[in-house]
């Protein structure tokens, strides 16, 4: 496993953590993770893209999308696409929430890109986290 790859794995294990801390309140929450070790229980495609993490209650009060991106995947064309494909999808209900988690030290840049994207997909309604990961 590259040193990227062990880096993203602990993004995407933070976010999932952050996303339940935040909304174990919800009653019935489900957390799907795209990692090996969740088996076949994993998100299912989003705008033609897998989310790293997907989750909703039911009823549906929130539906809940989460990212991890290393700084050099966020600024690829691909991780811009994805991301406004994620954020065009939670525009579609008064609930969405995204979270993107990033290396600490690049929280303030994954900020603005993610208020682009934002913007741009008109994803305004959607409620937007950045999360600086140590």
């Amino acid at each position: 496993m590259s040193r990227e790859s062990e880096t993203h794995v602990r993004l995407v294990e933070a976010t999932a953590a952050e996303i339940v801390r935040r909304h174990s309140h919800l009653y019935s929450l489900t957390v799907l993770v795209d990692l090996p070790k969740s088996g076949r229980n994993r998100p299912g495609p989003i705008g033609g893209y897998v989310p790293d993490v997907f989750a909703l209650d039911a009823p549906e009060t929130c539906r809940i999308v989460g990212e991890a991106k290393t700084p050099l995947d966020l600024e690829t064309k691909h991780s811009r696409h994805q991301l406004r494909a994620f954020l065009c999808h939670l525009s579609h209900f008064s609930n969405g929430c995204f979270y993107l988690s990033v290396p600490h030290f690049y929280r303030v840049r994954a900020q603005c890109l993610l208020e682009d994207d934002a913007r741009v997909a008109g994803a305004t309604i959607v409620t937007l986290h950045v999360l600086g990961i140590a």
